[in-house]
Order: structure tokens, then sequence, then C-alpha cells
């Protein structure tokens, strides 16, 4: 008993597939139709579009020879394969029916949406491995193609990779790229080998090259080792490794290591990592490195060159109901303007958290905490211990539609194990108890509304808020003592001011003809105002008791466009401190335009004369087509009108077709003395990857 094998190509590989022929097994039955059939002892000859139909798999030819005795097959003349929406032509078909090997000439395959490959010769040496010699592969459906992979030879293992080798990468019929190797994985699951190459050129850093290994250690882990080269600085290996424990479980890893030629050894290193045990959760997350100058000139991006601070923090935390515990330890190096830098940590902090606890009509919250605290500035070094205790009661009053009072209570309570020297930055083991007591009072109303109607469809709401506020508080600790000085909430004084306002919203509602309909707020300002009462410590001789006069504004005529503006000006002299205006417009999900102006300038008084800094002005802005049309456009920027200097600036565009993808970047940063251009250069093509990745060098700002 014999059976017919055929093979099928796909994409640039081939797949396997067999079918018997009638008479040569019992299951399955194929069928065979022909114009001439013959039948001399072991050997059946079909001619006249022979048509052989097993299942879903269909082969013509024009002759069609079966030699049952020596167990093979030969098919002549426009050979056709086809299942489904494949379709596999060639001259040839010779196959062994024994062990279902064979060979077919002069092939040419189709398979959806429009995959084509050629190939002078395919041979099936195994069950799972196929030959190809001469072959060729493109994905459009031009007689003359846009682009094709042409191999020398190419090896395919079924699900799970193809290699080519000797591969040129033609753009029509000009070729542009020669690779001596190519592998390409098939099989859905991640496949370990060598990613496609990064390179170019960089203004500060010279040629850059870049290249990466995958290794898949298993479903849940892998590992990727990237080799960067730049020949102005010098050589540098990357690790990136991930890892799923359990399905709430898992973090990622990444070092890199670089021998600089100006700065030397340089290293980063980041984790993460968050485990969940029920309500319990514990969370890892370091980013440290071995010099600001490293990340500056080698950060991936503008927001990473810019960095401030290196951090190592975790903390493990649960919560029942309204209430929450939580343990962290927390350690951060931060940069300081002239070069220094201070180290911070919290080794470790035990918090408990009480949030908005009803009791009766009356709201109550609570925050206590215990801190071992770290500072270490100019090798200076100070530790100490911090107990904290802050609870909070409110009594919110809204029984009128139209009126909401709301008086707060607050108490704080620290000791602290050490405190200031009178003279120098040290610290003394001699124990601080302080506090403080703050009252505030807020009011929002009488709320004011108005309804016009427009038409039968609209209805327009004009609401008027008015609210005053009032916040008093002072702090207690012993005459001539200091506490230790470790974040801004050391530095807390008493406040005693009132603040009043007025925000005006306008809510339009369309209504469908049955009635419904949800409002939605079209326009909005508000205004605000301080005033310095008796006692505040912000009363300084020569400086005005009333601050800052706060104004706000949006528009939002549909879902998708809203503008803002604020301004900040202070009624002595009317001098604008802070201006902003900005707009977005979201086309779609993914795609958006926005643009935003700042102004800012410094404000003090000498004599209540207000005395203003030159003023600064920044305009960014942003674009972003939606991915997946024929032209994607990517564009953002920060530039400072008053220097007249670009901070940063992008622009990136991608080119989608049928047959590729192109796509260009283009980056300038300006974080020195002298700016920094950078570009990327892409070529994508469908079902196979990037080909082309012509970058610059510093990683991350890649499509």
């Amino acid at each position: 008993m014999g059976r017919l094998s055929w093979v099928r190509i796909v994409g640039c590989g081939v797949v396997l597939g067999s079918m018997a022929v009638a008479g040569l097994a019992a299951e399955p039955l194929c069928q065979a139709r022909a114009s001439t059939q013959r039948i001399e002892g072991n050997v059946l000859e079909l001619e006249g579009w022979v048509t052989l139909t097993c299942e879903d798999v269909t082969v013509q030819a024009a002759y069609v020879r079966v030699d049952t005795n020596a167990r093979s097959l030969v098919a002549e003349g426009d050979v056709t394969i086809v299942q489904g929406e494949t379709r596999l032509t060639g001259e040839r078909l010779e196959l062994d029916l024994r062990t279902r090997m064979g060979t077919l000439y002069e092939a040419f395959a189709f398979d959806t949406p429009h995959v084509f490959g050629t190939a002078r010769q395919v041979d099936r040496v195994d069950e799972d491995t196929y030959r190809l010699q001469s072959a060729e592969v493109t994905e459009c459906r031009y007689r003359s193609p846009h682009w094709s992979l042409r191999a020398h030879r190419v090896r395919l293992k079924l699900n799970d990779s193809i290699r080519f080798t000797h591969v040129v990468v033609k753009v029509k019929s000009v070729p542009v790229l020669y690779l001596p190797f190519l592998q390409v994985p098939i099989r859905r699951e991640r496949t370990t080998g060598f990613l496609f190459p990064r390179f170019g050129p960089n203004s500060q850093k010279g040629f850059f090259l870049e290249q990466a290994f995958f290794w898949a250690i298993r479903r849940s882990q892998d590992l990727t080792l990237t080799g960067r080269w730049f020949s102005r600085r010098g050589l540098g290996l990357n690790a990136e490794y991930r890892y799923v424990l359990s399905s709430q479980s898992s973090g990622q890893a990444e070092g890199d290591f670089f021998r600089d030629n100006q700065l030397g050894t340089q290293w980063q290193a980041r984790w993460g990592h968050t485990t969940q045990w029920g309500s319990w959760t514990w969370a890892v997350s370091a980013d440290w490195f071995s010099s600001y100058d490293f990340i500056r000139i080698f950060g991936g991006d503008f927001a990473r060159r810019t960095q401030v601070q290196r951090f190592a923090r975790s903390y493990l935390t649960t919560r029942w109901g309204v209430a929450q515990l939580s343990v962290q330890a927390d350690v951060q190096s931060v940069a300081l303007g002239d070069g220094s830098t201070v180290l911070f940590g919290r080794l470790p902090t035990a918090r408990a958290l009480i949030y908005n606890y009803r009791i009766g009509p009356a709201v109550m919250a609570f925050d206590g905490s215990y801190n071992f605290l770290y500072r270490r500035q100019a090798g200076l070094i100070q530790a100490f211990h911090r107990l904290d205790a802050f609870p909070r009661w409110s009594l919110p009053w809204n029984r009128l539609p139209w009126l909401s009072v709301t008086p707060t209570v607050a108490l704080r309570g620290t000791l602290d194990s050490h405190r200031q020297a009178p003279t120098g930055s040290v610290l003394e083991a001699r124990p601080l108890a302080r506090g403080s007591v703050a009252f505030n009072l807020q009011a929002v109303g009488p709320v004011l509304y108005r309804i016009y109607g427009l038409g039968s469809l609209f209805r327009l709401k004009h609401v008027i808020e008015p609210f005053v506020r009032y916040d008093w508080s002072h702090t207690y600790r012993p005459a001539g003592a200091t506490p230790p000085l470790f974040d801004p909430g050391d530095l807390s004084t008493a406040q005693h001011q009132v603040a009043y306002g007025l925000t005006h919203r306008l809510f339009v509602r369309r209504t469908d003809p049955e009635g419904r309909g949800s409002p939605r707020e079209w326009f909005s300002w508000s205004i605000a105002h301080s005033f310095q009462l008796p006692g505040s410590p912000l009363i300084q001789p020569g400086v005005p008791k009333a601050g800052f006069l706060q104004s706000l504004w949006r528009l939002t005529p549909t879902d998708a466009i809203s503008l803002d503006a604020g301004l900040f000006v202070h009624p002595r002299g009317w001098k604008v401190t802070q201006g902003n205006v900005s707009g977005l417009w979201r086309f779609s999900e993914n795609a958006a335009l926005s643009v935003a102006w700042l102004y800012q300038r410094g404000l003090s008084f000498r004599d209540f004369t207000p005395v203003t800094t030159p003023a600064s002005q920044q305009v960014r802005f942003s674009l972003t087509t939606p991915p997946g049309r024929v032209v994607q456009l990517q564009v953002a920027g920060a530039y400072d009108v008053t220097r007249r200097q670009w901070y940063n600036a992008a622009g990136g565009l991608i080119w989608n077709q049928d047959c590729f993808s192109l796509g260009l970047q283009v980056v300038r940063y300006q974080l020195g003395p002298r700016p920094e251009f950078q570009f990327h250069f892409s070529l994508s093509i469908p079902k196979v990857g990037n080909l082309l990745n012509f970058s610059p060098g510093l990683g991350g700002l890649y499509f």
C-alpha cells in the first residue's frame, strides 16, 4: 500500500501534507479524474488534465504516473497543488511513496494574503526538513515587485525556522543589501537566535554598531545580550532578563557595562519585580548607575539623559477595608546644580494608614509611621529615628443642595531621636518632640444655576460656584531646638490665610427625540485669590499681604478637542508671573496634536514695589498620526523662545505599503554647548521583520 505525498511553499518556506491515491490505501480515500487512464501491471498512467483530490488537497497535472511496485509517483506538465488559498505550481514532481521524500522542479507558490515564492528545485530531505535551491520570495503582487529576497540555498525546519544562505535583498531589480546568513523563526513561540543588527553615525560618539542575541530560555524566561560599539567612545555590553515566576509574580532586570575612552569603566543596572500573595503585594524597583555623566551621554531618550536621581526601593503592603499597612526601604541619590550629590535613605519605613473612616457624621483619617532616616552630603552623615502620627477629623455638612461646608481639624506629633546642633551641621543625640495643629474650613456656595433652551434638542446650564477657604496652623517645639532637616516637611511653618474664588461652568446637554442624553462640561472659568491674615509667618516687611490672583480657563467644544489657559498675576502692579496656553486635538485613540505655550518670570518686592526678573518663554508641540495608515507621522519638540534655542526636537515618518514599510526618524538634542543630531532609518518586510536598522548611537529611540 502506497501513499502520495505533496509539498507546499508558505512564504519562503515549505510545509508537508500527505494523501493517498484511490486503490493505494483505505484511509483516507482520494479520487482521480483524467481524460485517459491506463493500467499496465503495477503502473497507473493518467493523462489529459489529471485531477487528484484528497480531502482539502487537489493536485492537477497534464500527466501522472504511479508505480505501486516501486512506490513512486511522477507528475509532469503544469503541476498544480492547491490547499485553501495556498497554490503551488511546478514543471515536474517526483515522490517516493515509501519514504514520502520528493522533489519539485521550477516551483512557484502563492499563499494568502499575497506571498509569492519561486525555487528552481525543492527537496524534502527528512520528515521536517526541506531544502530549496535558487529561491526567491516576495510579498508584492506586482509583476515587477518592490522588493524580493533571493537566496542561493534555503533550509526549512517545520514549526521552527527558515535559514537562508547568501541572501540578496532587492528593491525592484536593484540589489541593496547582502547577508551571508539569515534565519527567520516561523513558529509562534519565541526562538533563540541573533536579531537584526543596528548601525549608524552619531555626531558626538562616532559610528555606532549594535548586535543582539536573543535566548528563549523557556516559555517564562528570556535573555537578550547586546554588544554595542562606538568608534569614538568604546565598547559595551547590555543584558536584559525577563521572567514570569507565576501568574502573580514577574519582573525584568537590565544591566549595562561600558568601557568608555573618556569616562573609563561605566555601568548601569535596573530591576523591577512585583509579587502578590492574596491581599499582600511585594515590589522592587531599582535604577542605579555609575555616574550622571554616563547617563547624559548614553541615556536612551531625552527623559533618561536629563534624569537627576538614582534610586533603589522595595515595599511590602496590604490593605483591609479602609486600613493599609506597608513596610518600605528606600535609597536615592539626587544630583544638585553645583555637581554634588545628596544620598537619602529610609531604612526602613513602617506606615499605617486609615482612609476616610466614618464615625457617625464625622470622617476620620490617620497616618502613622516609623522611619530610620539617613542622609549623606559632602562626607557628612546624619542618621536618626523618627516616629510620626497624623490624625485628621472632618465634619462634612451638605444638607442644603446649594451649599456645602466642611471643617477639618488635624494634629501632628513627631518624635526625633536627634536634633540639629546649635552650630555646624552635625546632630546631637538628644530626643526632640514637636507637633502642630491645623484647622481648615471650606465652604462652597451658594451654588447658582440657570438653564437655557437652545431649540428642542439642546439645553445649556450655567453654574456659578463661589468658594471660601480659611487655613490656620501652628507648630510647637522647644525654644531654640531645630529638628533634623531631611525632607521639605521639616521646613513647614505656621500659616494663617484666607482664599476665595469663583467658578463658572457651562454644561451642554443634547437629547434625542426620546428625551435621553447626558450633560457634558463645555466651558469652565475659575478665579481665585489668597490673603495673609495677621500672625502669618509669610507676612514680611515690604511684602504685600495679598497673594497671587490665579485664573484658569478650559474649553472642550467636543470630546476630541480641548483648550486650556492659565494666568498668575499679582495685584500689586498687576505683574504677570506665569502664563500658559495649550490645545489638544485627539484624532483617534493613538493619534493627537498638542501645542503649548509657557511663560514665566520671577517676582520679588522691595518696599512694596514689585521687582521682576527677565521672562522666559517656551513652546512645546507634538503630533502623532494614526498608525497603520499609508503615511504615519510623529513630530515633537520644545523650543526656548527667549534664548532662541531648541531643547529637543524629534521627527519621524513611516511609509507603509503592501510589500514593505520605510521608517525615518531625526532627533536633535541640546543638553550641552553643542547640539547632537541622530537619525534612524529602517526597512521592514511583513512576515520577515526589520531587514535594515540604520540608527543613531542611542538605544530606545527606535520605532
